[in-house]
């Protein structure tokens, strides 16, 4: 007797896959200016359902060893099978008073992290979104007073005056602005400055005024995400 053909799958047909989602982490020690800022670019963006923002508290050494712990069950959980892999995890920091920042970056290397610097600090990317921030300003006081004048930086008290109060972003000044903030950083990451920050990023003062921003950027909110 013939033997009966098999029907479905071993003759040919496709199985049907669903799409895999990309997933992104996004980590920073900034308790309100970053989170603020990361949690409406996800909103803006449609991205909530694959891009995640979360604060951890303490300097960028810190943060990379924690964020390292919580990457080994994550890679638990995605063998069970139970989530997907990560596309990228990044950290975001200012370089600010902190002189651990490339123990920080080996050590989130050691998991696939990458590492983003704003030099002197987040303000930078926030003042290219409305204006080209002057390589002149090598701290953070200048950087945020500067913030402040444009209004890209706005009281987190309404009730109060003090400088120390500005710390929530205006998000209607940044709306829209992520290619002008490109443009203007791309102005001032300069490559010498590039080699600088990848060779010692403990040294400062050498690739002032800077911002990882666009790369993270392009990598979690470019147009293939």
């Amino acid at each position: 007797m013939a033997k009966t053909e098999r029907r479905g799958l071993a003759r040919g047909r496709k199985k049907q896959t669903r799409a895999k989602r990309k997933r992104h982490l996004i980590v920073s020690n900034g308790k309100v200016t970053e989170t603020e800022y990361f949690n409406f670019l996800i909103t803006e963006m449609d991205v909530r359902g694959s891009v995640r923002y979360r604060h951890i508290d303490g300097d960028p050494l810190k943060v990379a060893k924690q964020l390292s712990r919580e990457l080994d069950s994550d890679k638990k959980a995605v063998k069970a099978g139970e989530i997907e892999a990560l596309s990228s995890a990044w950290i975001v920091v200012d370089s600010d008073e902190f002189r651990n920042l490339a123990a920080a970056e080996r050590e989130a290397k050691t998991k696939g992290v990458r590492f983003s610097i704003s030099n002197p600090c987040f303000e930078v990317w926030l003042i290219d979104h409305v204006s080209l921030c002057p390589e002149t300003f090598a701290s953070t006081p200048q950087c945020e007073k500067r913030a402040r004048d444009l209004g890209v930086l706005k009281s987190t008290d309404p009730n109060r005056s003090s400088a120390s109060k500005f710390k929530s972003v205006n998000l209607e000044m940044i709306d829209g602005n992520k290619g002008q903030a490109l443009t203007n950083a791309a102005k001032h990451n300069t490559d010498d400055k590039r080699r600088a920050r990848e060779m010692n990023p403990d040294n400062v003062v050498a690739y002032q005024v800077w911002t990882d921003l666009p790369d993270l950027v392009d990598d979690v909110f470019g147009s293939g995400n």
